[in-house]
């Protein structure tokens, strides 16, 4: 019984063995076939020199022609900021102006610039920017009641945080599991030929937007609101901090109970309101630092960021193209006669 276990043991064994050796014939196998792939596509290309060459070289001139700066569609970039409660509107009326790209009767009017820009004009996108939940997981509405906000953040690193553009539309509502969409912006991208002025287009954006009957009304709305909550946190930090100063300095600095013939004295704890005073001040600035934020129903924050790919990558690949088609020419010149023949047996 022994004996047949281990003879056992030992085919199984060399079993592994030759499947190991066999996995590195095919190695051997395959490195020696593409090597004479190599080989065989190279005396190929050298026997058929001046084809490729010629092919090589038409690519080249085209594809410099093809990647000039004039002939290059071009994407800008920028962000836009607005109110969160103005995003449903300055999304509306951002898919208007992309529903009248292209459209050379509209889109001048609707934004005042010339037909000759709005002949460059390509595309208009619309991109949401997100931020993940781990880096910003903290973050709390700041509309909440003084008494119930906990100041579990900086409200000023809601700006530190970049937002990463949603290229590919993926992100299609609020409270998605593993990524959030910002509220208050969205990222405008517009592709063009040979656009120079890609910020004058944008600033045209903007004053088409700050227009707008909706946005202006519902922005005036959240300013009066912010307004009437600061002066509310005013209001409270004055009537807690009197009450703080009355409690500290008229109210009793000992107390003495008398119980039958024991009398028991002691310190009375003096509230000074410093929590609450404190948490009205943090409401208070950040609904400053919003205010300051939305100063504007809609603004982009910064110049035009222009998204161009490079023009050497570009080239480089239209040699390739170029060298793939020549090899392509030469083999129908080397079986021309067999691929005749072929089709016309079919």
């Amino acid at each position: 019984m022994e004996k047949q276990e281990n003879k056992k043991k030992e085919s199984h064994e060399l079993n592994l063995l030759d499947l190991i050796l066999m996995f590195f014939q095919w190695i051997k196998k395959t490195s020696i076939g593409l090597f004479h792939f190599i080989l065989k596509t190279l005396r190929f290309g050298f026997q058929y020199f001046w084809i490729i060459t010629l092919c090589t070289f038409i690519a080249l001139v085209v594809g410099f022609f093809c990647t000039k700066p004039s002939q290059v569609k071009v994407e800008g970039r920028s962000t836009l900021l607005f109110a969160p409660e103005n995003r449903a509107n300055v999304y509306n009326n951002l898919k208007v102006i992309q529903a009248y790209c292209g459209d050379l009767k509209v889109l001048p009017q609707l934004l005042n610039i010339e037909d000759s820009v709005a002949k460059k004009i390509r595309e208009i996108n619309i991109y949401n920017l997100c931020y993940s939940k781990d880096k910003y997981k903290n973050y709390h509405s700041n509309t909440q009641h003084y008494y119930g906000y906990i100041n579990k953040y900086d409200d000023n690193t809601y700006d530190r945080i970049v937002g990463e553009p949603d290229v590919k539309n993926k992100m299609s509502k609020m409270g998605d599991t593993t990524n959030l969409i910002m509220s208050d912006r969205l990222m405008v991208g517009i592709k063009a030929k040979n656009l120079a002025g890609y910020n004058d287009v944008y600033n045209k954006i903007a004053q088409y937007l700050v227009a707008q009957p909706t946005i202006n009304a519902i922005h005036q709305a959240f300013v009066e609101q912010t307004e009437n909550r600061i002066e509310f946190c005013d209001n409270e930090i004055k009537r807690l901090d009197s009450l703080a100063n009355h409690t500290y300095f008229n109210s009793p600095t000992d107390f003495s109970l008398k119980m039958n013939n024991t009398v028991l004295t002691g310190e009375v704890k003096k509230q000074l309101l410093y929590e609450e005073i404190n948490q009205l001040y943090n409401w208070r600035q950040n609904l400053s630092y919003n205010l300051e934020r939305y100063k504007s129903p809609a603004y982009f924050t910064s110049d035009v960021i222009l998204m161009r790919s490079s023009r050497l990558i570009a080239i480089f690949l239209w040699m390739l193209g170029g060298i793939a088609f020549g090899y392509a020419v030469s083999l129908y010149v080397r079986y021309k006669k067999e691929i005749a023949a072929y089709m016309k047996k079919k």
